[in-house]
């Protein structure tokens, strides 16, 4: 779901080339923080997270690119939050990419899909350390079902999922 806002550039070639620049910088920008931030936590992660949802809010605003580098960027703020045990923050963010990803089309690629997954996990996850322990179960059984209709009952992506079930199970 790629729409481009041709509207910012008109037929200058000039303006175009200049948008282009601007738009792949942003995106070299987002890929090295992704890189930067890969197995790591804290604080100054975060931060880093922070400016990539940024730059994938001017991407998706500005100049009309594809809405999941906003849901991803959404995703990764909130699982940077989780990782610093800051669960209200990381439910909120959890929140906004989940809303993103559920007005997508049904017939959307497997990684909008996988995205929806991670984002509910994460946001069980949330409900759990909060005390929603309703919300956090019934967020894993709706988690465990689309993964197992997206990836097979057998599949090593459930075991995330099982993991968070376990634990919900427990404190139920």
């Amino acid at each position: 779901m790629q729409v481009e806002n041709n509207n910012i550039t008109g037929n200058n070639p000039a303006t175009a080339f200049l948008e282009n620049s601007i738009v792949n910088e942003m995106i070299q920008n987002i890929d090295t923080i992704d890189m930067q931030c890969r197995g790591k936590i804290g604080e100054e992660i975060v931060e880093q997270r922070i400016k990539q949802l940024a730059y994938s809010k001017i991407l998706f605003n500005v100049y009309g690119k594809d809405i999941m580098y906003l849901i991803k960027a959404f995703t990764q703020l909130g699982v940077s939050y989780i990782d610093i045990n800051y669960f209200e923050q990381a439910q909120e963010h959890l929140l906004n990419a989940f809303k993103l990803v559920e007005n997508l089309n049904d017939d959307v690629r497997l990684s909008s899909k996988e995205y929806q997954i991670k984002i509910l996990i994460n946001l069980a996850k949330c409900y759990l350390e909060n005390g929603k322990t309703n919300a956090a179960l019934s967020i894993c059984e709706k988690s465990l079902k689309i993964n197992q209709t997206l990836m097979g009952d057998d599949h090593v992506s459930n075991a995330d999922i099982y993991y968070v079930l376990a634990k919900v199970i427990y404190i139920f």
